[in-house]
This record gives structure tokens, C-alpha cells and sequence, in this order.
């Protein structure tokens, strides 16, 4: 294939620890999104707890049913 489309240039192909380095950044910056989606879950969590039962909570749980579901499975990783 490299006869047809040439090949890519001298570019020097990963080492392990580049490997291990890059996944490791990557982990850091997806767990600082988990935290920043934590808090913000945490925060409707204390809103929808704070609020008084009425056509308000009533309408939000019967468009997303699956709320109190989807919090403890989240809670429940992220221990």
C-alpha cells in the first residue's frame, strides 16, 4: 500500500510510555468532567429534594422517569 499512497513521512511512532502518558491525561480530563457533572447533579439533586410536591415536580418526573434511577447507578460508580 505504501508503493500506491506513499507513506506518511519519518514520523516517529509511539512508545509505550508516550502511550501510557497520553491515556493518562486522558483519564485526568474525563475525571474532571465526572466532578463538574457530579456537583451539577448534586445541585438538582438538593433543588428536587428542597421542592414541594406539586404540578411542578409531578410534570419534571414524568418527563424524565428515569431520574432517580439514573442518580443512584451514578452515585454508585463514582463511590
Amino acid at each position: 500500500m505504501n508503493r500506491l499512497f506513499g507513506s506518511s513521512g519519518s514520523k516517529p511512532k509511539p512508545s509505550l510510555n508516550d502511550a501510557i502518558a497520553s491515556t493518562d491525561t486522558r483519564i485526568d480530563s474525563i475525571e474532571v468532567k465526572i466532578r463538574k457533572l457530579d456537583a451539577e447533579l448534586t445541585k438538582y439533586r438538593d433543588q428536587m429534594r428542597k421542592m414541594r410536591d406539586g404540578p411542578g415536580k409531578v410534570r419534571f418526573y414524568a418527563i424524565f422517569p428515569e431520574f432517580p434511577v439514573i442518580f443512584e447507578l451514578i452515585t454508585r460508580t463514582l463511590r
